[in-house]
């Protein structure tokens, strides 16, 4: 993996990575029917909300304004300072973007499906950097069968738990 000293992020990066797969574009809210993932959230020192007209929504207390000051909000994406941090840094960044949108695969392979590409190359880059050989590949998304336009997935194979959720990181070989 690459080795790179810690660098200073404005937003935790677990937090940013659950935010990117999961988060409401245009607010620090998130959805997520994992209790663990909000528990994450906490433990990086963010209050969590509870919305009340959302079964599985959340909010952020504060992350809004960090979003607009690093231009993310309508513009999901891995700011360059965090594929370049440190590696624990960066694999906090990968488990919050693999415990939204990850999968694992009974080989022991990972999956990251997105519709946002920018999302699904910067996933690749994150994984090669820790030295794993990650291919993009392009599809369609459906939905109950309805085609909703392409879709991208990262795959590769790690040596590293690239999940924090217990009911993905069981999977993992």
């Amino acid at each position: 993996p690459l080795e790179l000293p810690d660098a200073w992020l404005p937003i935790d990066p677990y937090v940013l990575g659950a935010w990117l797969g999961d988060g409401t574009s245009r607010n620090g809210g998130f959805t997520t029917a994992d209790k663990e993932m909000v528990d994450f959230i906490r433990q990086a020192g963010y209050q969590v909300r509870k919305r009340q007209s959302d079964v599985y929504g959340y909010g952020i207390l504060g992350l809004h304004r960090k979003l607009r000051r690093n231009r993310l909000l309508a513009n999901k994406h891995v700011p360059k300072a965090y594929l370049r941090a440190s590696k624990e840094q960066r694999l906090a960044l990968l488990q919050g973007l693999m415990d939204t949108d990850g999968y694992c695969c009974k080989s022991g392979s990972v999956d990251f499906t997105n519709t946002n590409k920018r999302l699904v190359v910067a996933v690749a880059e994150l994984a090669r950097s820790f030295g794993w050989k990650a291919r993009i590949v392009e599809g369609r998304a459906k939905l109950y069968g309805k085609d909703c336009g392409p879709c991208w997935s990262v795959q590769w194979t790690p040596d590293l738990p690239v999940f924090r959720l217990p009911r993905k990181l069981e999977r993992l070989k």
